[in-house]
């Protein structure tokens, strides 16, 4: 029981401590950073200190055999057994710690497992049959000096588990011009480097690592850049790092991304200070001693058509519309129709069609550059192939849906395309008069009924009408038919009846007049002469 009390009692010392901490920090105007723990004195300059309040935080359980400690560390130890004794122990300044009635104890510069065991020998070498326990229960505080290519150099104090994105953040992040890859940690008998593209994009923790108390923090210009694409998860421009390897830049770039081809990178390296280069091509075993240069252009290729998701879409009367797979060079319409349930008993095979998403528009510059000339300026030619682009659908695959299902010729079950469209039309239950009738507009079809009923349906001929030039337009092939009492109507056709062109008889009578005029003054001038001459 006793031994329990003792414990409760070790955690509520613990967590007071905390406590104190930040009421400490209260009483002298000091901010606990979330990332860290800022200090800033009431009144001064705290234009680089978060806002954010509380105790320090960290991003994982600490490595005891990686955290080294220092001055400001502080040790909870509770002794149990034949005695019974607790200790709040603080590294000073010499990375020493006191126990009372034992004497001091170096630990400064030792990870947290040796310094545990350091201070757990040290006890039992005075105090026979007890258990202890150990603990970090504070991180140290200490200043870090922030300066080169960021917003806002400056001094900061951070916490020894503040890594140096963290550091850098507080600065109010880099410059334009700042080297991201290499973060300089001067320290005072030697220099580290930390990689942030690399633990940004790259996912590497190692190259973000905690800053140390005696390290300053240095972001430099960036002098040149190295360029990454292709089969990577993050192509893009990087800041160049002296003496990497073509692997550790694909590691930065975030990897490589699906569908590489690990036999093929090609790097790219100008030969000169010009426009002369070199290409030198690698594998994946051979990248990481392959070093890279400044200005280098490497590319990881891609295997051709890995695993492409091919494959069209179907819509309209089929029992089950929607995409369906196919495969290159493979899969037909009629596969592709049968994947999709069959046909309705609605379908209309002649108004059925596939609409091409990649087709090659042939012709259409000289198409573009007629629409530009004035109409009287082009020649029959010209304006009948103006007239068929302009009549023509876009992407439209010529196929005839009722002949290769209705009568089953194979010659129409073409070979599809990913992005094919596949349209089936729905039977449709009208004909479509317009031009000049009455009321122009959809008319119900009654099968074997000729042109004119349905004109007749419509109102009739209107004043304009130019009768003797009706057109039948096919619904399914858009074919236009000179209308005779013997042409077929379908349902889905539309019947065209032109108007004749507008005259002004004042305009025509002048015209004619002055017509007249001309030819008479040409007569007349003939005449003249002929009497001179004679």
């Amino acid at each position: 029981m006793i031994r329990i009390l003792s414990i409760v009692a070790l955690l509520a010392v613990s967590v007071s401590a905390q406590f104190s901490v930040a009421d400490l920090a209260s009483q002298h105007g000091v901010q606990l950073a979330s990332n860290g723990l800022n200090l800033s004195p009431s009144g001064g300059n705290t234009e680089n200190t978060p806002s954010t309040a509380g105790s320090f935080i960290i991003d994982k359980a600490i490595d005891s055999s990686a955290y080294r400690i220092g001055a400001g560390d502080v040790f909870s130890v509770y002794i149990w057994g034949n005695m019974e004794k607790q200790y709040s122990l603080k590294v000073n300044g010499e990375g020493r710690v006191m126990i009372p009635l034992i004497g001091s104890i170096q630990i400064g510069g030792l990870v947290l497992k040796d310094a545990r065991d350091t201070i757990r020998a040290r006890i039992k070498s005075t105090f026979r049959n007890v258990s202890i326990d150990i603990s970090l229960s504070e991180i140290r505080r200490f200043k870090v000096h922030v300066f080169g290519q960021v917003e806002k150099p400056g001094t900061f104090v951070v916490d020894g588990m503040t890594r140096v994105d963290e550091a850098i953040a507080q600065a109010h992040g880099f410059l334009k011009t700042g080297d991201k890859r290499r973060v300089m940690l001067i320290g005072a008998h030697d220099t580290s480097y930390a990689d942030l593209s690399a633990y940004v994009i790259g996912g590497q923790v190692s190259k973000n690592p905690y800053i140390d108390e005696g390290q300053d923090v240095y972001v430099p210009s960036a002098s040149s850049t190295i360029s990454v694409t292709g089969a990577v998860n993050c192509p893009d421009e990087y800041d160049f790092v002296p003496g990497e390897s073509v692997a550790a830049l694909v590691a930065a770039a975030g990897g490589t991304a699906r569908g590489v081809d690990s036999t093929k990178i090609i790097v790219t390296r100008f030969v000169n200070n010009e426009d002369s280069i070199s290409d030198f091509e690698i594998s994946f075993t051979e990248a990481a001693k392959f070093l890279l240069q400044p200005d280098d252009r490497v590319r990881v290729c891609f295997i051709p058509q890995y695993r492409e998701h091919l494959g069209v879409v179907v819509c309209g009367e089929v029992k089950y519309p929607g995409s369906y797979p196919i495969r290159n060079d493979k899969t037909r319409v009629v596969d592709v129709i049968a994947m999709a349930g069959g046909l309705t008993e609605d379908a209309y095979l002649p108004g059925s069609k596939i609409i091409r998403r990649e087709m090659t528009t042939v012709g259409s510059a000289e198409f573009l550059r007629l629409k530009t000339v004035p109409a009287p300026s082009l020649n029959p030619l010209e304006r009948s192939y103006l007239k068929a682009m302009q009549t023509q659908e876009d992407g439209r695959v010529s196929i005839d849906f009722d002949k290769l299902f209705a009568k089953g010729n194979s010659v129409y079950n073409i070979l599809l395309r990913s992005g094919d469209s596949i349209i089936v039309a729905r039977v449709p239950l009208s004909v479509k008069v317009m031009g000049a009738v009455v009321a122009p507009g959809q008319v119900s079809y009654e099968k074997g009924k000729d042109y004119r009923y349905y004109v007749e349906q419509a109102g009739g001929f209107g004043s304009s009408a130019r009768r003797n030039q009706v057109r039948i337009i096919k619904g399914g092939s858009e074919v236009m038919l000179r209308a005779h009492d013997r042409t077929v109507i379908e349902a889905g056709d539309a019947i065209w009846i032109p108007e004749k062109g507008y005259h002004n008889g004042f305009e025509m009578t002048k015209d004619i007049i002055m017509i007249i005029g001309s030819v008479a003054t040409i007569i007349l001038a003939g005449f003249t002469v002929y009497k001179m001459t004679n």
